[in-house]
C-alpha cells in the first residue's frame, strides 16, 4: 500500500517447528571432556562453540568416552566462549582424545492468535529500532485502509485533502478503540496520500520475505514470523505526485514528480548480473530509473548463463544458457520497461580494463555505481575506484538466508573497505597444510574438494592450451623452438596431460578410477606409512591427536552408490576436457559397473 506493506502469518494453534536454527550449525572439534557431576566440554583454541543454556549438543568420533557417541545431550551451562557443561559424565570411561560435537536441532512447538483475535492485539515485530512505534502506525495505517475501502471500494485519491481526512479520522478513533496512542499523524496522512502507489522495491522485498514463510510452513524448517511484520519507506514520499495515467503513477505517487524526473535522469553503473543483479535490474526498470533521455543504466559481466544459474536468476530462461549474461540481462529488461536506456558490457571491472573502458572518467560520469558481485576481492576493487573517484557506491550481498546491504556515501560513510568480517573459528581460515594432508571438519573437505576441482578441470586444462599457443600448435614447432632455448616452462606438466590422454570413453573410466584410487587410498595409506595410529611424538604424546584424525583408507565397491557416483561424474568431467564424446549410456550404472571390473589398479607403494 504505497509507502509501507505489511504481512501476517497464522500457522494455527500447535505449528511444529522441526529446525528454528537460523544456519546449520559448526561441527566443534574437541579438546578434552572431564569426568564430573557436571562435565565440561572444551573446545579446541580457535573453535568458539556459540552455544546457550538449553541448546542440544550431538557427539562422535570420540575416543575413550564412547558413551556420549551417537548421543544428543543439552547444554546445562556455557562456562566459556570455549567450554560447555554438559551433565554427569561420572558414569562414562575417561576421554582420552578428540571427537566432534555439533549443535542438533531444538525441535518447538508455537502458537498462534487468529487474525480476528491478532487485528485487536497485535504481537507486532520491530525492524526500525531508529522509530521503535513504526509497527503500531503502521497497523492502524491499514485498519483505517481496510475500513476506507470497505465504505467506498476504493483507497484514498492520491494527495486529496478531502479522502485524507476522512481516512485521519478513521485512524484516531482505531488507535482510541485499541488503545494504540503515540501514532504519528504526519506519517498516517503520507500513508493515505500515497496508499494507491505502488513502490516495487518495498514490494518485492515483502515478496521474498512471504515467499519464504510459505516454505517455513511446508517444511517446518526455520522460526516463522510471529505475527504482524511491517515495513515503511515513509522517507521516500513527496506530495508533489500527481496521476497522469501512464506506466509511472504508481511510483509517482509514492516519491512525487521532481524525485521521478530525477530517476529517469540517473547515470547507473552496475557490476555483476547474477542473482542480486537481475533483482537490481528490475527493480530499476519499475521504477523509471535510467528511462529519461539524459539516463542511462551501463552494465558489466563476463560470465556466460549456466544451468545452474536458473534457479534463482530469473530473468534467465533455459534458452539463454551459454549466452552473456549481461546482454541477456539487458534484453530482458527492456521487455519489462521499454524506456529504460541500458548499454551491456561483457568485461570485469579490474586492472585490466582500468585503462578502458573503465577508466576514472568513466567512473566520474556515474551518478551511482552498483555492486552485484559474488566475491570480496572484486567488491573491494570496485570500492576503491569509488573512493579514488568520488562515487556512492551500493553493495550489497547474500549467503544463504542472510544478506546485507551498504550505502556507501562520499564524506559521509565508511567505504566498503574500511572493515573486514572478522574471522570467528579456526575453520574459517583453512591452511594449506590442513587442506592437504590433516582435513578434520567437513569445511576442510569441501575446500579440499574445490581446489583439488578447480586445478584439474579448469587451471590445467588452461595451462596445457597457453603453452600450445605460446610454443606450437604443431610438435614440429615445438621441436625448434627448444632447439633454441634451453628452458621452457610447463613441459612436465603438458608431458603429464598428454601421457594420461584417453583414447576412448573406456580409458575415460580407467583414469577415473585411478583418480578415485590415488585421492580416497593411496594418500591415506602414505600418510599412514609416514604417521601410524599409534606414532608418538617426543614427550610421549601421540602424533593423531586433535585436531588432526587419522584417516582411513577406501576400498572401491562398484555397488556403493556414493563410489559410483564419483566414478560418473569424473567420466563426465575427464571426457569433456579430453574431447572425448560421452553419452547417456556410457553412464549408466550398469556400463560402469561392467567397465570398471577390468580397469587397471596400481598397487600402492610407499614413497
Amino acid at each position: 500500500m504505497g509507502i509501507f506493506v505489511g504481512a501476517f502469518c497464522d500457522f494455527g494453534d500447535e505449528f511444529l517447528v522441526h529446525d528454528p536454527r537460523a544456519e546449520e550449525g559448526r561441527e566443534l572439534l574437541i579438546g578434552h571432556i572431564s569426568q564430573a557431576v557436571k562435565g565440561e566440554v572444551t573446545c579446541l583454541e580457535g573453535y568458539l562453540h556459540h552455544l546457550e543454556e538449553g541448546d542440544l549438543v550431538e557427539f562422535k568420533d570420540i575416543r575413550g568416552m564412547t558413551e556420549l557417541n551417537g548421543r544428543i545431550v543439552p547444554v546445562e551451562k556455557v562456562v566459556s566462549p570455549l567450554v560447555f557443561a554438559i551433565g554427569d559424565t561420572t558414569r562414562f570411561s575417561e576421554h582420552e582424545q578428540g571427537g566432534l560435537a555439533k549443535q542438533a536441532p531444538k525441535p518447538k512447538t508455537m502458537s498462534f492468535e487468529s487474525l480476528e483475535k491478532a487485528l485487536r492485539k497485535p504481537n507486532l515485530l520491530t525492524c526500525d529500532l531508529a522509530r521503535m512505534n513504526a509497527a503500531t502506525e503502521c497497523h492502524v495505517a491499514w485498519l483505517a485502509l481496510l475500513q476506507f475501502s470497505a465504505k467506498y471500494s476504493r483507497l484514498p485519491r492520491p494527495n486529496d485533502p478531502a479522502d485524507i481526512a476522512e481516512a485521519l479520522t478513521l485512524a484516531s478513533d482505531i488507535s482510541k478503540e485499541f488503545d494504540m496512542t503515540d501514532v504519528d499523524a504526519a506519517f498516517l496522512e503520507r500513508a493515505f496520500a500515497a496508499s494507491s502507489g505502488q513502490f516495487n522495491p518495498l514490494i518485492a522485498a515483502m515478496g521474498g520475505i512471504l515467499a519464504q514463510e510459505a516454505m517455513k510452513a511446508l517444511t517446518g524448517k526455520w522460526t516463522p514470523l510471529q505475527q504482524w511484520l511491517y515495513i515503511d519507506a515513509r522517507d521516500i514520499h513527496a506530495s508533489d505526485g500527481t496521476v497522469k495515467n501512464d506506466r509511472y503513477d504508481g511510483i509517482r505517487i509514492c516519491v512525487g514528480e521532481q524525485t521521478l524526473e530525477q530517476l529517469k535522469s540517473l547515470n547507473l553503473f552496475m557490476v555483476g548480473c547474477g542473482a542480486i543483479g537481475c533483482e537490481m535490474l528490475k527493480n530499476l526498470a519499475l521504477i523509471g530509473a535510467a528511462c529519461g533521455p539524459r539516463g542511462l543504466l551501463q552494465i558489466t559481466d563476463d560470465d556466460n548463463i549456466e544451468k545452474s544459474n536458473l534457479n534463482r536468476q530469473f530473468l534467465f530462461r533455459p534458452e539463454h544458457i551459454t549466452k552473456s549474461k549481461s546482454e541477456v540481462g539487458a534484453d530482458r529488461i527492456r521487455h519489462i520497461n521499454p524506456d529504460i536506456n541500458i548499454k551491456p558490457y561483457m568485461m570485469r571491472v579490474s586492472p585490466a580494463t582500468q585503462k578502458a573502458p573503465f577508466t576514472d572518467e568513466f567512473f566520474r560520469k556515474q551518478d551511482i555505481v552498483i555492486n552485484a558481485l559474488d566475491n570480496v576481492e572484486a567488491r573491494k576493487y570496485v570500492d576503491q575506484r569509488c573512493v579514488t573517484t568520488c562515487k556512492p557506491l551500493l553493495d550489497s550481498g547474500t549467503l544463504s538466508t542472510k544478506g546485507h546491504v551498504q550505502v556507501v556515501v562520499p564524506y559521509l560513510t565508511e567505504s566498503y573497505g574500511s572493515q573486514r568480517d572478522p574471522v570467528e573459528n579456526a575453520s574459517d581460515s583453512i591452511p594449506f597444510c590442513t587442506l592437504k594432508q590433516f582435513p578434520a571438519l567437513m569445511e576442510h573437505c569441501i575446500e579440499w574438494a574445490r581446489e583439488k576441482f578447480q586445478s584439474s578441470f579448469s587451471q590445467k586444462p588452461d595451462s596445457f592450451n597457453n603453452f600450445w599457443q605460446l610454443n606450437g600448435p604443431s610438435a614440429g614447432q615445438l621441436l625448434q623452438t627448444l632447439q633454441g632455448r634451453n628452458h621452457m616452462d610447463g613441459i612436465p606438466l603438458v608431458h603429464k596431460l598428454i601421457s594420461a590422454w584417453p583414447k576412448n570413453f573406456t580409458e575415460v573410466v580407467f583414469l577415473a578410477r585411478s583418480k578415485f584410487e590415488k585421492y580416497f587410498n593411496h594418500k591415506a595409506q602414505q600418510l599412514l606409512t609416514m604417521f601410524p595410529e599409534d606414532h608418538m611424538l617426543e614427550g610421549g604424546v601421540k602424533f593423531w591427536t586433535s585436531p588432526k584424525r587419522a584417516p582411513t583408507a577406501l576400498i572401491f565397491d562398484r555397488d556403493n552408490k556414493l563410489h559410483l557416483a564419483f566414478l560418473r561424474a569424473a567420466c563426465h568431467l575427464y571426457g569433456n576436457i579430453y574431447g572425448i564424446p560421452v553419452t547417456k549410456a556410457d553412464l549408466a550404472e550398469e556400463n560402469l559397473r561392467n567397465l570398471v571390473l577390468t580397469a587397471p589398479v596400481a598397487p600402492f607403494m610407499s614413497k
